[in-house]
């Protein structure tokens, strides 16, 4: 069985070619990368702040949002708002109780310097 075209034209290149070249859309040259300003360094998180905000902010996900661990401040500040909505329908206790003990969970881990929480989201070590 045939193509319905040839593999290569009657000029004798690919078809994938471009017969009409555009110049001013090449590869950019290697000195632009160069020439990128260095990556700012941030400067070393406390690890009592960071207790501290567990401590007393910890439900609302304050202390996720210090280390820089946005996922899971954003899912603590949702599941608070969910059990203040709920806590008149009697299933919100439940879910604020479940808040404080992850809290203080992580409160401790932060004192410990335990599984992830020695270190803020960049990888810098907690003073």
């Amino acid at each position: 069985m045939s193509t319905p075209w040839p593999a290569y034209p009657e000029h004798n290149r690919p078809i994938h070619t471009n017969p009409h070249p555009q110049p001013h859309y090449s590869q950019p040259a290697a000195h632009y990368s160069a020439a990128l300003p260095p990556q700012a360094q941030t400067a070393p998180k406390s690890r009592r702040v960071a207790a501290l905000l567990f401590f007393f902010f910890g439900i609302l996900g304050v202390g996720n949002f210090y280390l820089g661990q946005k996922k899971r401040g954003f899912t603590k500040l949702g599941l608070f708002v969910l059990g203040v909505l709920g806590y008149f329908i009697f299933i919100g206790i439940f879910v604020l109780a479940g808040l404080i003990i992850w809290s203080l969970t992580e409160f401790v881990m932060v004192l410990k310097g335990s599984d992830g929480y020695d270190r803020d989201q960049d990888g810098i070590r907690l003073v």
